[in-house]
């Protein structure tokens, strides 16, 4: 049964990956992601409901427009393939949650996984916006806001975890701030997209666990320094570039989200040997 839903969820990632295409082309543009009807960039001929087809159709197609053939970027099928892994990833994580024996504590649970996939979708349409254009547009931030804290406050109420959302709370406001003080401090060090992305990540992972939150934090710096270092080591930055640094921080929230709390527990247990 578990495989069975691990492969669902993942074929649904397939297919909001497709969305989450569209939102990456036109949000930044200022153009709706319901209407007009996608089509090809190069000759606007309309696409084909078969050839929109998630990861599929670009196979069928060679990668290519059936009408003018020009190429398609590989960007499209791996958004689709990143999101279909991620949804089987977050679902493998999540079932723990709402796999439960009791009505109250399995919707919970299912509140609280739906809360973490559209922070899966999102993520990966911020992290490619931010890449390549060095925006974390408001119109996928904002939501998230609205929908991770009313999601994940309902969850804690229905499980009558209160700690929950007091971690939550402070976490978010306490990275929050560090990011707001990091923006007006260090001018140029973030955007403001930055700090605005770093409260709900924070809210997000600080309900999971302070261990989530910690190695979350900790792994956005380091992973966006690693990244810069290597591209002044390639020749392809000099000091002083900007590097679009929403990206390593949904990064470090993913690592720190899986992983961080039996980090952070395994990190109290070695310190526990030389106190006691």
């Amino acid at each position: 049964m578990t495989n069975l839903l691990i492969l669902i969820s993942a074929i649904l990632g397939l297919a909001v990956g497709s969305f989450m295409n569209v939102v990456i082309y036109r949000t930044p543009n200022g153009l709706s992601v319901v209407r007009p009807a996608s089509s090809c960039p190069k000759c606007s001929a309309r696409i084909r409901w078969y050839d929109n087809v998630p990861l599929l159709s670009w196979m069928l197609l060679r990668g290519r427009c059936r009408n003018c053939c020009v190429a398609i970027s590989i960007v499209y099928p791996t958004v689709e393939l990143a999101t279909g892994l991620l949804f089987a990833l977050t679902t493998a994580f999540s079932i723990g949650y709402w796999n439960s024996d009791t009505a109250i504590l399995m919707l919970s649970g299912l509140v609280a996984y739906l809360a973490l996939l559209w922070l899966v979708a999102t993520g990966v349409g911020l992290a490619v916006i931010d890449f390549k254009s060095r925006l974390l547009p408001r119109a996928l931030i904002y939501p998230l806001y609205a929908v991770g804290i009313s999601a994940l406050c309902l969850s804690s109420f229905l499980s009558m975890d209160f700690m929950a959302i007091f971690r939550a709370g402070a976490g978010g406001l306490g990275l929050g701030t560090f990011y707001s003080l990091v923006f007006v401090l260090v001018p140029g060090g973030l955007g403001w997209g930055d700090v605005t992305l770093a409260g709900i990540l924070a809210f997000y992972l600080a309900w999971i666990g302070w261990g989530a939150l910690i190695l979350g934090a900790l792994l956005a710096f380091a992973f966006g320094a690693g990244f810069g270092l290597l591209l002044m080591v390639i020749g392809k930055a000099k000091g002083g570039h900007k590097i679009a640094f929403g990206p390593w921080m949904l990064l470090g929230a993913l690592f720190g989200g899986i992983w961080g709390n039996s980090a952070w527990g395994s990190y109290l247990e070695y310190l526990s040997r030389f106190i006691s």
